[in-house]
């Protein structure tokens, strides 16, 4: 299986990852390296490219981890899917140049965080 697509630049923008369901993503950037956490089902990886990076969004290679999803509302935090069920993860994105700021002022350094499924608020609607 060949990704959707593998390490590239960014610069000024910032991305919200979210990860609906599947496997884990293993984020990375050539900044900060490998993020700490994966970004598991639920989950949220946000980068904040600032002045510019290079990054990616592998999904892992191997893995004996159940493919699930989010449970919303009243359903378990967890719900397992097939072995065959594909990943399925969007992205919001935003122009993060502070565009009041005065001419020459360098743009903010590169800044990321993955949010584990737990750590994301769950709104009942």
């Amino acid at each position: 299986v060949k990704p959707p697509f593998c390490a590239h630049p960014h610069c000024g923008a910032s991305v919200a990852s979210i990860l609906l369901q599947g496997g884990a993503v293993l984020p990375w950037d050539n900044v900060q390296g490998q993020e700490q956490k994966q970004l598991l089902p639920g989950g949220i990886y946000h980068v904040d490219t600032g002045a510019g990076c290079v990054h990616d969004e592998p999904l892992e290679p191997i893995s004996s981890r159940a493919r699930v999803r989010p449970g919303f509302g009243n359903e378990p935090d967890e719900i397992e899917l097939e072995a065959a069920a594909p990943t399925i993860m969007i992205q919001l994105w935003w122009n993060a140049i502070d565009m009041c700021a005065a001419e020459g002022i360098p743009l903010r350094p590169v800044k990321t965080q993955v949010v584990l499924p737990a750590d994301v608020p769950r709104v009942a609607l």
